[in-house]
């Protein structure tokens, strides 16, 4: 019976220590996946995501703003020390998490600032062209509006110098009559 038992926790700690090395390797092409997108993330040649930049100078309409970006490397979210033996291995790890979060936090914020303000930017062109469309359409109203004006006054001279001209021919007729 103990020989059962001594066969079965032998038997339990190598499946432990078969799923801790598979949890091991999982971990480790996490590690990679996040090392690959933090040194290849880049927008005009500049890294986004490996902290050398730093802050980015971004401009905004008339204005411009400051773009932090985060050192999302492994070292710079903490996971290059963590060791899945030591006894602060889950305390370690609620630490990178909190890194990541504290960081997409931060992202988070920095793109909803520049969504409001392409929005705004957008809806004050959008009022700026209704503007100017209902301008010109006041202004070709009031054109038309003068134009016919100007066509009836000018009917209306026609009109006057052909009757000018009738009681002239009218008058030269009765003299010479």
């Amino acid at each position: 019976m103990n020989l059962l038992r001594v066969e079965l926790c032998t038997q339990l700690l190598h499946l432990l220590l078969l799923l801790l090395q598979l949890l091991l390797h999982i971990v480790n092409q996490l590690a990679q996946g996040i090392s690959d997108v933090a040194g290849q993330t880049n927008y005009n040649t500049q890294n986004l995501l490996d902290g050398s930049n730093g802050t980015m100078q971004v401009s905004i309409g008339n204005g411009s703003t400051q773009l932090t970006t985060n050192d999302a490397t492994l070292s710079g979210i903490g996971l290059t020390n963590l060791n899945a033996s030591s006894a602060s291995f889950l305390s370690d790890l609620d630490s990178v998490i909190e890194n990541v979060n504290s960081m997409r936090s931060q992202g988070g914020a920095e793109y909803n600032g520049f969504e409001h303000a392409y929005n705004n930017l957008t809806n004050g062109r959008s009022n700026t062209i209704t503007s100017y469309s209902r301008k010109v359409d006041q202004d070709m109203g009031a054109g038309m509006s003068e134009l016919k004006k100007q066509q009836a006054l000018q009917q209306y001279q026609m009109q006057m110098q052909r009757k000018k001209m009738e009681t002239q021919q009218n008058h030269a007729r009765a003299l010479f009559s």
